[in-house]
């Protein structure tokens, strides 16, 4: 994920022209998306470009079984929503989802 951020603000500061950028992650019970905006000169996603950054960030996402949008036109900016399953560990030490009700008395 951390890659995918990183790829997305430099498109944007590099390629886009951008002043300002948002990153937005949100965790999900089986899933974390992450969504990276900038006010940039925004492009075609659909046009193939010489570089390996979007492609980058597609095949890492394919590797984690998740999904990959960008929402861009020029002149708008770009938007690029990453989301990927998660899978919850549960050790001895994790916490309940579910808290325990005691009764005394």
């Amino acid at each position: 994920m951390y890659r995918i951020v990183q790829e997305a603000l430099t498109n944007a500061a590099k390629n886009g022209h951008a002043t300002h950028g948002i990153v937005e992650v949100i965790e999900g019970a089986t899933t974390i998306e992450v969504s990276i905006r900038d006010d940039g000169t925004g492009f075609d996603p659909t046009t193939r470009s010489e570089g390996f950054g979007v492609l980058g960030m597609r095949e890492r996402v394919a590797l984690l079984h998740g999904t990959l949008e960008i929402e861009s036109a020029r002149g708008n900016g770009t938007t690029v929503r990453c989301t990927l399953p998660v899978q919850r560990r549960r050790g001895p030490d994790a916490a309940d989802p579910q808290p325990q009700r005691q009764r005394t008395g």
